[in-house]
């Protein structure tokens, strides 16, 4: 979103409206963003998004620059001639996803009329503009953006004709080719208003797939009418009704909603059935970025994006993953987040060990933590487990954590995994039995929560596992995206079977399993030779819809050593994909961060 001239993300999760057994609840998120290599002075007039970029333009138009969010870079662009105020662009790819730049010059000769005639090109792959000799069949409203969908840009144009003494006016769609350089031909969008020039029509998105159009009339000012494409192409679209709402019928709208409110900018949930649209809600002290959640059988919900203060906004909540990296020998603690490019480094409340291991987790209040294993020789060779440290980014110290430590066992704190903000980790629980003079050691292997909130560990949870011996197994924690941990099972005497199970139920003090994958290696076609003797399982994560597990592993050849990854499902499913080179000195399996990567919003102040 573009609010008080400064590039905000926005996240509203609708999972939790219409719920009629819960409560219904939305929780908004928004947050400004950074942008890296730029002035804080400089404030944003308008943003065009394609392909995950986002092409800004500042105040003024005095500049332009394209930004990755995602990787953080930015590439400011040079104009063949000064840009203009009311010069306005799109954003787009040709075939070969080369990304070009549209622009339509603003010419004051032709200012009262809508065509432009002056049109450039900016081409990523050589670097410069050029000038193009095309022009729309319609005229295109220079207050008009464009959307960008598969690469090309789709604009509102009006075709006007003249009949006897009457001016007839059609809007229509028009979409411009980045491959071809061309307009396509006008496009219908059946609606049938009593007369264009006191319409609003605003399109939007449905995911990267469709267009959504909105259309609104003065003169039936309560009725709001949404079409979603069922076939959109540069030469051809066709539609379908999504929603039709009587706004006067909604309960829950400010007063003369429908007489003031102008719908610029708006998306739709196709599950859920429901458009948002977005407005400001004033009050004698300040004004509220407002989001109407609106169904067409009178649901309504209004949701408060953020409270807006002078020329900026407060923020909201946030969003939560970033990354905890640990320099090889324990020397230095840094919190990364790459989606804002920030970094934060951690000061230790005593000298890193190379043998300290941490987890990064969240309290209820989303609230970011570090847990610290202390590694202390002692305790570790007579089993005393280990002392526990806290980093609290609110308060930005450390705490040392008393009586903490699990129930007698023994953590094994490399298998750490994250999920939810909470920490799980594999254990041993050892009891002492006693046979004919003789003492047996008998361990279980158990998973462990550790609480953000609580701070303590919670209660031995069960794996689904019955092991010949518990000193001869592998067990290997990951994902299921960010909703359950799957683990994997193999055994010394059956090493050629792997079993993988998904958790169904899991929290710090409960966990329940199903069975997800179980493979046996031995009769899989492709694999290397001696695979099942040599492979430890330190790293896998698996595809729930496709039935796959990935599992990643070196393969050695005459030129080199490369990093692999195995797909492999059941019924003998096979496929080996080579991801890199790896030098002589990285010879360890590559290791697993996370199974799927959430942009945080999270700011880091360091």
């Amino acid at each position: 979103m573009i609010l008080d001239s400064r590039v905000c993300s926005l996240r509203l999760d609708l999972q939790g409206i219409r719920n009629e057994d819960k409560e219904d609840f939305v929780d908004p998120s928004m947050k400004l963003i950074s942008i890296p290599s730029n002035d804080d002075q400089v404030e944003i007039s308008q943003v065009y998004h394609c392909d995950g970029l986002l092409l800004c333009i500042a105040k003024e138009n005095s500049s332009v620059f394209v930004w990755n969010p995602y990787l953080g870079q930015t590439k400011w662009i040079r104009p063949r001639n000064t840009f203009h105020r009311y010069d306005r662009f799109a954003l787009g790819y040709d075939n070969n996803r080369n990304h070009k730049i549209l622009r339509f010059l603003y010419d004051e000769e032709s200012n009262e009329s809508s065509r432009r005639t002056h049109i450039d090109v900016y081409d990523f792959s050589s670097n410069s503009w050029r000038v193009l000799d095309v022009n729309p069949d319609c005229d295109i409203p220079f207050y008009q953006n464009g959307v960008s969908l598969k690469g090309n840009t789709y604009f509102f144009g009006q075709e006007v004709t003249q009949a006897t003494k009457v001016t007839e006016i059609e809007t229509c769609l028009l979409c411009f080719d980045f491959t071809t350089e061309r307009f396509g031909p006008c496009l219908p969008l059946l609606f049938y208003p009593p007369c264009p020039s006191f319409e609003t029509v605003t399109l939007s998105w449905v995911r990267d797939e469709k267009l959504a159009v909105l259309y609104n009339h003065y003169v039936t000012a309560e009725i709001i009418e949404i079409r979603i494409s069922t076939k959109i192409e540069p030469n051809a679209v066709s539609w379908s009704s999504f929603l039709t709402v009587d706004m006067s019928l909604v309960n829950g709208l400010p007063d003369h909603f429908s007489m003031y409110f102008e719908a610029k900018s708006f998306f739709i949930d196709e599950e859920k059935k429901v458009v948002v649209l977005f407005d400001s809600k004033e009050i004698k002290t300040c004004r509220y970025q407002m989001a109407y959640i609106v169904g067409d059988d009178g649901y309504f919900k209004s949701v408060n994006i953020g409270e807006k203060v002078g020329d900026r906004e407060r923020n909201g909540s946030q969003m939560k993953t970033s990354l905890l990296c640990i320099a090889e020998d324990n020397s230095g603690l840094v919190v990364w987040n790459p989606y804002l490019c920030q970094t934060k480094w951690i000061r230790p409340r005593n000298t890193f060990h190379r043998y300290d291991v941490f987890a990064l987790g969240h309290d209820n209040n989303r609230n970011h933590k570090i847990l610290r294993f202390l590694y202390d020789a002692k305790k570790y060779r007579t089993g005393r487990g280990r002392d526990n440290d806290v980093y609290d980014f609110s308060s930005d110290s450390w705490r040392r954590v008393l009586d903490v430590n699990p129930h007698r066992g023994e953590l094994f704190y490399y298998s750490g995994v994250s999920l939810k903000g909470n920490s799980y980790f594999f254990g041993q629980e050892v009891t002492i039995e006693e046979e004919e003079e003789e003492v047996i050691s008998q361990p279980r292997d158990y998973l462990l929560c550790f609480d953000f909130t609580t701070e303590r560990f919670g209660p031995f949870l069960s794996l689904p596992f019955n092991p010949p011996s518990p000193n001869f197994d592998y067990l290997t924690l990951s994902w299921a995206r960010d909703e359950k941990l799957a683990v994997l099972y193999n055994h010394y005497d059956t090493r050629e079977i792997i079993e993988i199970w998904i958790s169904t139920k899991i929290e710090p003090n409960t966990v329940s399993w199903s069975t997800f994958l179980t493979v046996d290696t031995s009769l899989i076609n492709g694999l290397p030779d001696l695979f099942s003797t040599f492979y430890e399982p330190r790293s896998f994560f698996i595809d729930e819809e496709k039935k796959v597990a990935v599992f990643f592993y070196n393969k050695g050849t005459e030129t080199g050593c490369y990093q692999v990854a195995y797909i492999i499902g059941d019924y003998g499913y096979f496929k080996s994909v080579k991801i890199g080179v790896i030098s002589n000195s990285q010879w360890q399996q590559g290791i697993l961060v996370c199974s799927s990567y959430v942009p945080s919003l999270v700011q880091l102040q360091d």
